[in-house]
């Protein structure tokens, strides 16, 4: 009695058996789906081509459906876990989480967008996104603290 190889093992398997640069002919030249992008974007990552890999990334992430966000959230992860300064998977992070209203998680990346903002000197969106965190949470001590002294920074910036 075979048996019988998986969707997920064949893909492995194939992985394995196939030239990189083959399989990656082989995924251009058909319709995409969700995990085909998924994969094209870790072998891309494989050869160090972090860009496409990204890119791949976003287009997986996209061709799921709402009702699977946790999928979609976790390829937004692996963008940031690529590029952590990558500002769009952030905000995409973010709106999904904002719609399936898990607060908590909403506000790590909020916080990290935040961050993101100041640490290259664009006080008004941090301005922006700390407001939004303290709507949340109006007791927020990193909004509070980025308002004790960001409205400072918010107004040297803006000639």
């Amino acid at each position: 009695m075979g048996l019988k190889i998986s969707g997920l093992d064949d893909i492995n398997k194939k992985i394995k058996t196939l030239d990189n640069r083959q399989l990656i002919r082989e995924l251009n030249n058909k319709q995409l789906t969700s995990d085909d992008l998924n994969l094209l974007g870790d072998l891309c990552l494989k050869k160090g081509d972090k860009k496409k890999a990204i890119e791949c990334f976003y287009k997986a992430a996209a061709k799921i459906s709402f009702s699977n966000t946790n999928r979609a959230i976790a390829i937004y992860k692996k963008i940031l876990n690529v590029l952590s300064t990558e500002i769009d998977a952030h905000e995409r992070i973010i709106n999904i989480l904002s719609k399936s209203g898990l607060v908590a998680e909403q506000k790590k990346y909020l916080l990290s967008l935040a961050q993101l903002y100041q640490n290259t000197g664009d006080f008004k969106k941090a301005n922006s996104i700390f407001r939004k965190v303290q709507e949340l949470d109006p007791a927020n001590k990193a909004a509070e603290f980025f308002f004790s002294r960001g409205k400072v920074n918010t107004t040297k910036n803006n000639p």
